[in-house]
């Protein structure tokens, strides 16, 4: 059997399993171990771990923590659940039923009509407010909805999408339908209304036309409505207010849990526009039973074009263009070759497409054949392959190489627990040297413990055979080959003893090389693991550590999470002193209270930013550093010059972020960042602030790890929600306008990180 053979076998086996735990709703997914599929396979073990690992590592299986590690299949778990985010590795402590929002499995294709609501689209963000109320229906209370949007931007076409789907698993009697009105008719004849609406026919109600004058007869209508539902010992509704941005409701007499804004069609991406384009001729080729043949530059008229009326516009275009071709046409046979000259004069004109239009069609061939069995999922596999490889400057080593692998483990500390260990190595090894790193221990001790499972598992690991085994490693050493031998009942060969020395001093000898490590907090998640990790990598040591100051802390006394960092210092400090970096009051509180607390030397940054990062990171003599004098100068420098607004320059940013290409060797930073800026300057004119040069380091740096982790499939962030709707909706619109971006999925994590790259450097005066 070949080696592409064997992961195709693999993977295959992976997904079988992953589709029957979804299906009989246990999600235990036991069968997905390395040992189960070597077994069903006759593989050897081995084999199967490494293959595993590899399609771990191309980002196509999750990992869940445990004894046994499972994978499970991410392109089977997305089928069954389209609309949710999942993480790249589930913990021990987590579970994959946190990230499921329905408790019915929902079919992708049933999913598939809505165009948008992937977890980058632009009705996501909608999706993920309104489905919860379809898949899990009120029962007590009435809830009622307010969905805003433009005229024809599709509202309507979302509740009854949601609703179909809901329909189908069975939440929802077969006879029960959405009831639709008018607030004109509310107001002119409410009372006839609720007497002839048959309740129990109807648990969704939506109400549009909605207006300042009609509120108020709404408002009485949804509580009349109520009593005749309770009345019948009926469920209550949910109801859904349809309003359009210029209309402002005063609904201060009812509760509304989720308002939902639907974006116009400009508003959303071309290739969403393309989507919807050709979802709706492919549904006309099967309503006729013909096949088309649709030409590029019919495409590209159609999504670059001005539509005042949204999706309803786009569909009466289509349809008309569609209808013209089918009425004319002369082939009494399947094939209908659509003809320009049926289209509206006003589409005619349109020859110079958008860069964004040009990017599409340029993945297209000249003649697209669709025919009544052609599927939208079908036609974005054969033209619309992802592609992150996205400025790639050149390619990436995947080998195991223990060195790169200590100095990319994760710098957080946000989980670490004091008296917490997953296996008896940690245990064993908390008091040793390598326990200066916690995260270092640990990695250190999920080699030992994957020796353990699998002897062979060593021999994958690409180990420095120049290092000298201190008397620490040796003493270290001892205690593990105690344990392992106790345990399997097996001698260690001289190799495998090599071997585990070598990765035991690897770690010891970066543990070693911190002389003072830095600490970074800051209030949202993400921020100060990005910063650490990728100035780690830069450095080629692991002394950079984060923690986030989340809600969890700020609810609590400062007092608390002071306590909490002492004893993180007292850790991981190495004996010559700290440098913490914090983003903003009360963190900058911190420094005095912790040298008085711990009596070290210690100097803190703020505001943290990723210039301040690179030339702390630049520092060799740390006594000239630590000396007043020397810390002031270095602080007023690096303040000095973020408060400044020169990078606004071109050749400023050429010259002043070249060490961005140091921090990111994967990428064409003279590319990203001149993107990326771009994108600021258009959030910054929308949301009307001034950029300074604090704003345009961040915003570039946070933007460019997005693209970093995606070239190394590594876009593992702590999913958050979003902090700010319509301010993230035009950073959304800012990448999105971007064409060489056009490949790219942000997610709403992603775009949270670069809001908080952003709000956390804007003056208070201009917030």
């Amino acid at each position: 059997m070949d080696k592409s053979t064997r992961q195709e076998q693999i993977k295959k086996v992976v997904e079988k399993y992953t589709t029957t735990h979804i299906e009989d709703n246990t999600f235990t997914f036991d069968d997905c171990s390395a040992y189960s599929i070597a077994l069903d396979l006759s593989i050897d073990r081995s084999n199967v771990s490494r293959i595993l690992n590899k399609l771990f590592t191309l980002n196509q299986l999750i990992k869940i923590e445990g004894r046994p590690t499972l994978y499970i299949s991410r392109e089977v778990v997305l089928k069954y659940y389209p609309s949710i985010k999942l993480p790249k590795i589930i913990l021990k402590t987590d579970s994959i039923t946190n990230y499921i929002h329905t408790s019915n499995v929902v079919n992708s294709n049933q999913l598939s009509q809505i165009v948008g609501m992937e977890n980058d689209g632009s009705l996501y963000f909608a999706i993920q407010r309104l489905a919860p109320y379809f898949f899990l229906p009120p029962s007590k209370n009435v809830t009622v909805l307010e969905i805003v949007g433009e005229k024809g931007t599709g509202k309507k076409f979302i509740v009854q999408s949601l609703f179909a789907i809901a329909h189908q698993q069975n939440i929802f009697k077969q006879a029960q339908s959405i009831y639709f009105c008018s607030a004109h008719y509310l107001k002119n004849d409410k009372n006839s209304i609720i007497n002839q609406m048959q309740v129990e026919d109807f648990p969704i109600i939506y109400i549009d036309d909605i207006n300042e004058n009609t509120i108020d007869y709404i408002t009485t209508f949804i509580h009349d409505i109520s009593l005749k539902y309770k009345n019948h010992k009926l469920n209550q509704p949910l109801i859904f207010l349809a309003v359009y941005p210029s209309v402002i409701l005063d609904t201060s007499n009812l509760i509304i849990p989720t308002k939902v804004k639907i974006p116009n069609l400009k508003e959303r991406p071309k290739k969403e526009i393309l989507l919807l384009f050709l979802s709706l001729i492919i549904q006309f080729a099967k309503e006729t039973n013909h096949a088309l043949i649709l030409h590029t530059d019919q495409v590209g008229k159609f999504i670059d074009y001005d539509y005042n009326l949204n999706c309803q516009e786009l569909y009466q275009e289509t349809y008309k263009f569609l209808a013209k071709n089918l009425y004319y046409s002369e082939n009494n046979g399947e094939t209908i070759d659509l003809n320009s000259q049926h289209l509206s004069h006003h589409f005619r004109p349109i020859n110079n497409y958008s860069d964004s239009a040009k990017k599409l069609i340029a993945n297209l061939p000249e003649m697209i054949d669709i025919n009544p069995h052609t599927s939208i999922q079908s036609f974005q596999d054969t033209y619309f392959s992802k592609s992150d490889q996205l400025y790639l400057s050149e390619s990436i080593d995947q080998d195991f190489d223990v060195f790169e692998m200590f100095i990319k483990c994760t710098s957080s500390l946000n989980h670490f627990q004091f008296d917490s260990f997953d296996n008896i190595f940690e245990e064993k090894l908390k008091d040793s040297p390598l326990a200066k790193d916690p995260n270092i221990l640990k990695l250190t001790c999920q080699i030992l413990q994957e020796f353990v499972d699998n002897r062979i598992s060593i021999l994958k690991y690409k180990v420095n055979n120049k290092l000298k085994i201190s008397r620490s490693t040796q003493n270290m050493f001892n205690i593990v080959q105690y344990y392992v031998q106790m345990k399997n009942h097996f001698r260690i060969m001289e190799t495998e003893k090599f071997l585990l020395q070598s990765i035991i001093e690897q770690g010891l000898e970066i543990v070693n090389d911190t002389k003072v490590p830095s600490l970074i907090i800051c209030h949202h998640n993400n921020t100060s693991e990005n910063y650490a990790d990728k100035f780690n990598e830069y450095s080629h040591s692991h002394r950079f550590y984060s923690i986030d100051y989340n809600e969890q802390w700020e609810s609590r006394p400062l007092k608390d999470f002071r306590n909490h960092i002492a004893h993180l210092i007292e850790m991981i400090s190495r004996g010559k002193g700290m440098t913490l970096f914090v983003d903003s009051y009360p963190l900058t509180l911190l420094d005095s209270q912790l040298v008085l607390k711990l009596k070290i030397q210690l100097f803190s940054f703020s505001a943290v930013s990723a210039f301040a990062l690179y030339t702390a990171s630049q520092i060799t003599n740390y006594d000239t550093f630590f000396s007043s004098r020397g810390y002031l100068m270095n602080q007023n420098k690096i303040n000095s010059y973020l408060l400044k607004s020169t990078l606004n320059q071109k050749k400023d940013r050429d010259t002043d972020l070249t060490f961005f290409g140091s921090l990111f060797p994967s990428i064409d930073i003279t590319k990203t960042n001149e993107i990326f800026y771009k994108c600021l300057l258009f959030i910054a004119q929308n949301v009307q602030f001034e950029l300074n040069n604090r704003i345009i380091v961040d915003f570039l740096f946070h933007a460019n790890c997005i693209i970093d982790k995606t070239i190394n499939s590594n876009r593992k962030y702590t999913q958050v929600e979003t902090t700010d709707e319509d301010v993230s909706h035009i950073i959304k619109q800012s990448l999105s306008i971007q064409p060489k971006l056009s490949g790219l999925e942000f997610t709403d994590t992603e775009i949270n990180i670069l809001y908080n790259s952003i709000y956390e450097n804007i003056p208070n005066n201009q917030q």
